[in-house]
C-alpha cells in the first residue's frame, strides 16, 4: 500500500490558515524607527523597496478567515494587481517593504502600519486572486481609510492620486459662538500646557496630538488656529513654545537610552515637526511680515539653530522619509518669507541636499519630491551651479 505524504511543512501549513501563520501582521516589522541604531538602521535603509514584483501567489489556506479588509479580484494578473497598490502606495507617500517572493508588503503611512497579502483562490473556470490587508499598529481610523484606498486600488476602481490620503480637509468656515471665544481658546491651550508639564509619556503624546489638531486648518476655528500657532512660534508664557523647539534640535537621545524611550521621542519628534509646519503655514497665509518679525531671532540662524537642523534633516530622505518632507515644507515657507534665511540655507549648501531629497523623493515619496522641486527652483533664482550632495 502506497501512502502519498506531504512535506511536513506543507501540512503544518496547512493546519493554520496562512493569514494568521504566515501573514506579515503577525511578524516583526521590517520597517525601523528613525532612533534604531548600528545594523537595524543600516537594514531599514536596505528594505525600503522601490518596487513590487509579484508572479506567483500563495495558495489560499483551506481554513482561511475572510476580512473585512480584503477583497477578491476575478480574472486579472498578479503583476497588475500588485503595480496597481505599489503605484496607489507610493502616490500616497507610503513607505513600504515589498517581499515578491511572498507576494506581500508592509506599509507605513502616517505613523500607522498596515501589511498586504495577495493569495490566489483560483478555480477550475475563473483565476481569482484575494487581497488582504492586516493593521499591524498605529490609529485604527487611520488604517481603516488607507485600507478602503488600497482595496479601491487594487481593485482599478480608484485612480493614482497625487496628493496626501490624510491631508487636512479643506478650510471650513466653522460656526463658532461670539461669547467666551477667548476664554475657550485660552482654556483649551492651558489644558495642554498642562499635559506637556507631565512627567507620563501617554499625556505628552497627548497633548502634543492635541495641539497638532489645532494648528491644522480646516479642523478648528481661525481665532482657534492662529492663537495655538503664535503660541508655538513666539510665547513663552507656556512651555509649549520650549517643548516644540527642544524636540527639534534634539534628533538624537543618548545612547544608554532605552528602545521605549526611543520610540517616544521618535513618535514625539514627528508631531514637533508637524506642528512647527502647520504653525509658519497658519502665521505665513494671515500675515508674512508678521512671521518675518517672529524669523529674525538668532536662534533659527546659529551654529546648529533651526535651519541647520532643517537642512539636516534632509540628509536623511532615504531612511526617514516622513520626517525629511515635514523638514521640507518648513523650509520652503521660511524660505519664501525671509531673504536673510533663504541666503542662510544656500550658505548651509540647502542646493546639494536638496538635490539628494529630490531623487530620493521622486523614488520613494512623491511629496517629498514635488516639494524638493518647489524649493530648488526658489533657491536657484540667481544661482544655478552647485555639486550633488551623495
Amino acid at each position: 500500500m502506497i501512502i502519498d505524504r506531504e512535506p511536513k511543512r506543507k501540512y503544518l501549513r496547512n493546519k493554520r490558515p496562512l493569514s494568521l501563520e504566515e501573514s506579515l501582521s503577525v511578524h516583526k516589522s521590517r520597517i525601523y524607527d528613525e532612533t534604531d541604531k548600528g545594523d537595524k538602521k543600516k537594514q531599514k535603509r536596505e528594505n525600503i523597496s522601490k518596487k513590487w514584483n509579484v508572479v506567483d501567489l500563495p495558495i489560499i489556506p483551506d481554513l482561511y478567515i475572510k476580512l473585512k479588509t480584503s477583497c477578491a479580484i476575478i480574472n486579472d494578473e498578479p503583476k497588475s494587481v500588485a503595480n496597481r497598490i505599489f503605484e496607489y502606495a507610493k502616490a500616497m507617500s507610503a513607505v513600504g517593504f515589498y517581499e515578491d517572493d511572498k507576494a506581500a508588503a508592509t506599509l507605513r503611512i502616517d505613523q500607522m502600519e498596515l501589511c498586504i497579502q495577495l493569495f490566489d483562490d483560483s478555480n477550475n473556470s475563473q483565476n481569482i486572486i484575494v487581497v488582504e490587508i492586516r493593521r499591524k499598529n498605529g490609529s485604527s481610523i487611520s488604517f481603516h481609510k488607507a485600507a478602503r484606498a488600497i482595496l479601491n486600488a487594487a481593485k482599478g476602481s480608484m485612480s493614482v492620486v497625487s496628493t496626501p490620503l490624510f491631508g487636512p480637509p479643506s478650510p471650513a468656515k466653522l460656526p463658532q459662538k461670539k461669547k467666551n471665544v477667548n476664554e475657550t481658546v485660552v482654556s483649551t491651550i492651558e489644558t495642554i500646557d498642562s499635559l506637556l508639564r507631565k512627567d507620563r509619556v501617554d499625556a505628552n503624546l497627548l497633548g502634543m496630538e492635541s495641539l497638532l489638531h489645532l494648528t491644522t486648518r480646516g479642523t478648528s476655528s481661525d481665532v482657534m488656529t492662529q492663537f495655538a500657532a503664535n503660541v508655538v512660534m513666539n510665547c513663552k508664557d507656556y512651555v509649549i513654545r520650549d517643548k516644540v523647539f527642544s524636540l527639534i534640535t534634539n534628533s538624537n537621545l543618548a545612547t544608554d537610552t532605552n528602545v521605549l524611550d526611543k520610540t517616544f521621542h521618535g513618535k514625539m519628534r514627528n508631531r514637533a515637526l508637524s506642528l512647527l509646519s502647520n504653525s509658519l503655514e497658519v502665521i505665513s497665509n494671515k500675515s508674512k511680515s508678521s512671521l518675518e518679525s517672529k524669523l529674525s531671532t538668532e536662534e533659527w540662524t546659529e551654529n546648529g539653530g533651526i535651519i541647520s537642523i532643517l537642512v539636516d534633516e534632509l540628509k536623511n530622505a532615504e531612511t526617514n522619509p516622513q520626517e525629511a518632507y515635514l523638514a521640507a515644507k518648513c523650509l520652503k515657507i521660511i524660505i519664501e518669507t525671509s531673504n536673510d534665511l533663504r541666503s542662510h540655507a544656500i550658505q548651509l549648501e540647502a542646493l546639494n541636499v536638496l538635490k539628494y531629497s529630490q531623487r530620493v523623493g521622486h523614488c520613494t515619496h512623491n511629496l517629498l519630491g514635488y516639494i524638493s522641486d518647489d524649493i530648488l527652483n526658489s533657491l536657484t533664482n540667481g544661482r544655478t551651479t552647485c555639486k550633488v550632495y551623495a
